[in-house]
C-alpha cells in the first residue's frame, strides 16, 4: 500500500469515527428523552385519574341538579294547590261554622 491509500483509508476511519460520535449522541439524547417520557407518564398519570373522576362528579352534579329541578317544580306545584286550596277550605269552613252557629 502506498500512501496515498493509508491516507485515503485514514481520511475515511475519520469519517467513520466522527458518524459514530454523532450516532452515540444521538443515542444519548433518545434515552435521556425516553426517561423523560417515562418520568412525565408517571406523573401524568394520577392527572388521568383525577380527570375521571372530576368527569364523574361532573355526572353526579348534573343529576343532582336534575333533581333538585324536579323537587322544586313538584314544590311550587304543591304551593300553588294550596295557595289554591287554602281559601276555598277557609271559606267552606267559615260557612260551616256559620250554620252550625245557626242552628245552634
Amino acid at each position: 500500500m502506498n500512501n496515498a491509500e493509508y491516507e485515503d483509508l485514514d481520511e475515511r476511519l475519520r469519517k467513520i469515527e466522527h458518524q459514530m460520535v454523532e450516532k452515540n449522541y444521538v443515542l444519548t439524547d433518545c434515552a435521556a428523552l425516553r426517561d423523560r417520557v417515562a418520568n412525565l407518564e408517571i406523573q401524568v398519570r394520577p392527572l388521568l385519574t383525577l380527570s375521571t373522576q372530576l368527569s364523574a362528579v361532573t355526572g353526579q352534579l348534573s343529576d343532582l341538579r336534575t333533581e333538585l329541578a324536579s323537587f322544586k317544580g313538584r314544590a311550587v306545584g304543591i304551593m300553588a294547590a294550596i295557595t289554591f286550596a287554602a281559601p276555598l277550605l277557609a271559606s267552606g269552613s267559615t260557612a260551616l261554622v256559620m250554620r252550625l252557629l245557626r242552628i245552634s
